[in-house]
């Protein structure tokens, strides 16, 4: 008995380990398959295209696995004002939920690019904003759990800026399937659009998490 439990044991590691590694390979040592896959993502989500996505290399593995099936079956991205939206829509439909899974985890455990910060704002303000309206579901370990919500600061502050205008203009957080997207955009309304913009200043100065 003891014997099989080792060997249980031992191929769970295994299987974890080689699942950890693949994650963190580089592309070009990916199978084929895989390759395709991420470079597939990169078209868009890289520097190297002027009207790109935002970088998705540190986001949180469950966040990038829950918008890519959100965007699949259309809760996110189904309007049509929101051309990027639609964009995504398109681009990962054709995938299996085993290709989303592992281009999430892929881009999850990459190091987190250096990311310039390009929004301005009143940065005091900006803390204080988010204090208030952030930090209870995107910052507090209870809250972050209960919410699923993400960490802000890894974003970049554009692309956060872009969605904030998306829920305040109702392109995003709409759609009855986008629970968390729908509690995202009522707790906006108070807000607005420089007031949001000062605490994506603040977020933008941190590479690490704000300290509280």
């Amino acid at each position: 008995m003891d014997s099989m439990k080792t060997i249980l044991l031992s191929t769970v590691v295994l299987l974890i380990t080689s699942c950890s590694t693949e994650f963190t390979k580089p592309v070009d040592q990916l199978t084929i398959e895989r390759q395709t896959l991420i470079k597939h993502c990169l078209t868009c989500h890289s520097t190297v295209e002027m009207q790109r996505g935002p970088l998705l290399q540190g986001l949180e593995g469950w966040y990038l696995e829950e918008q890519l099936e959100a965007f699949k079956e259309g809760s996110r991205g189904g309007d049509i004002k929101d051309k990027n939206g639609q964009l995504m829509h398109s681009a990962v439909k054709a995938f299996s939920d085993e290709h989303l899974e592992f281009a999430a985890e892929w881009f999850a455990n990459q190091p987190r690019p250096e990311i310039k910060a390009v929004v301005k704002g009143d940065i005091t303000e900006g803390k204080e904003l988010y204090q208030e309206a952030c930090y209870k579901c995107h910052d507090h370990p209870m809250g972050k759990f209960f919410s699923r919500s993400p960490d802000l600061y890894k974003m970049e502050d554009w692309y956060l800026m872009s969605q904030l205008r998306a829920y305040k203009a109702g392109w995003r957080g709409v759609d009855p399937r986008d629970t968390h997207g729908i509690k995202m955009r009522a707790a906006l309304q108070p807000y607005s659009m420089k007031q949001l913009q000062n605490i994506v200043a603040y977020l933008a100065q941190f590479k690490e998490k704000p300290e509280e």
